[in-house]
């Protein structure tokens, strides 16, 4: 078992990030998601006794920063979720385009190809942001936010960048934090999915998708759209890798649930016991440029493989559009890619705060 740098867990209650037809980029795995990459590396972290990571860890997570942090995170769970609960905030406004990169999908190449990630084309400086100099996309904020962990004495900006590493490390592995289709025509009229947020879903209905009737959505809409406040909105591709496969996951498979705590468990012990195991150096190589390649490998072959598009009417305001299914086969088959990707998060995770906070230091 590994140890606890913080206070114990509690059930927290699952996230919406869907605003309906709005095209924002959602969070990426909801917060069940990145408590277990949150998770997979504290206990990474434990098997290699890297008493000086999990100490410094502890030393900044505790540390008095006063009141200048809203929903201030207490343990590595809060901080994983904690950038996501600050967007929307004044303070934190720079970030909202931290969380993705969006390299295209390159329809032309070779399909077992790695899509090439530019720098200038994904990335760029903004004037808009100069907080973060090193370019505005999640490669450019863990670039800037390890370097802030490194050398700041600042006890808020190292609580900061502690969980927006932590957060952005989580979403570097969600395929469509990685991804997007440029030559997707929305229903805004525009060119661009926003990684899967412009891709209208049937979750799991297969008969009501499949069906001839171009009104199925509005009369079943538990087939096409999700509670949403008092509204109805639109299932998208997006969240359905964010949160609508993990949960079905926790909901239906007794070793799954019914916490982030039990499914993250279940991932651990797959997992070898060898802390030097090849399967943890295999996972361990790389940058956060090849790992963000390596993900957006992940959307092009698995995320983008749905059936459709078909036309249907909208529940959510009776117009019509191109809906796309997602079937149960095709969530077995993801489920097992996402576990994948929560593992790789998460033991990476562990790697980056042990190069920040070597074993070795005094």
């Amino acid at each position: 078992m590994y140890r606890k740098v913080s206070r114990t867990f509690v059930s927290l209650c699952l996230a919406f990030c869907l605003v309906g037809l709005l095209p924002l980029r959602a969070a990426a795995w909801g917060r069940d998601g990145h408590q277990i990459v949150a998770q997979i590396a504290l206990w990474r972290l434990d098997q290699l006794n890297a008493e000086n990571a999990l100490n410094r860890i502890s030393t900044i997570l505790n540390a008095n920063v006063g009141t200048s942090i809203p929903n201030r995170p207490n343990d590595l769970f809060d901080a994983s979720v904690w950038p996501d609960e600050v967007r929307g905030n004044p303070q934190y406004k720079f970030a909202d385009d931290l969380h993705f990169v969006s390299i295209p999908l390159d329809r032309n190449n070779d399909p077992q190809a790695l899509d090439a990630y530019k720098k200038v084309r994904d990335c760029k400086r903004r004037q808009d942001i100069p907080q973060i100099p090193e370019g505005v996309c999640i490669i450019g904020a863990l670039v800037h936010y390890t370097k802030v962990l490194e050398t700041s004495s600042s006890k808020k900006a190292r609580l900061e960048a502690l969980s927006f590493i932590v957060h952005f490390m989580g979403d570097l592995h969600q395929p469509l934090h990685t991804s997007e289709d440029k030559e997707f025509t929305n229903h805004l009229g525009g060119k661009g999915d926003r990684g899967g947020n412009h891709r209208f879903l049937f979750y799991l209905s297969d008969e009501v998708f499949l069906s001839n009737n171009i009104k199925s959505c509005v009369q079943t809409p538990n087939a096409c759209t999700e509670k949403f406040g008092n509204k109805r909105s639109n299932l998208k591709l997006h969240a359905a890798w964010d949160k609508y496969m993990i949960q079905t996951e926790m909901r239906t498979n007794a070793d799954r649930g019914p916490d982030f705590k039990a499914y993250g468990e279940s991932l651990i012990a797959k997992l070898p016991s060898d802390p030097s195991a090849a399967r943890y150096a295999a996972i361990e190589s790389g940058d956060f440029i090849q790992w963000a390649r390596e993900t957006h490998h992940v959307a092009e072959q698995n995320a983008y493989a749905l059936t459709g598009p078909k036309l249907k009417v909208s529940a959510a305001d009776k117009k019509e559009y191109e809906f796309y299914l997602l079937n149960e086969a095709y969530r077995e088959k993801n489920i097992a890619v996402i576990d994948e990707q929560l593992i790789r998060a998460g033991i990476r995770l562990a790697a980056v705060l042990r190069r920040i906070f070597p074993d070795s230091e005094t």
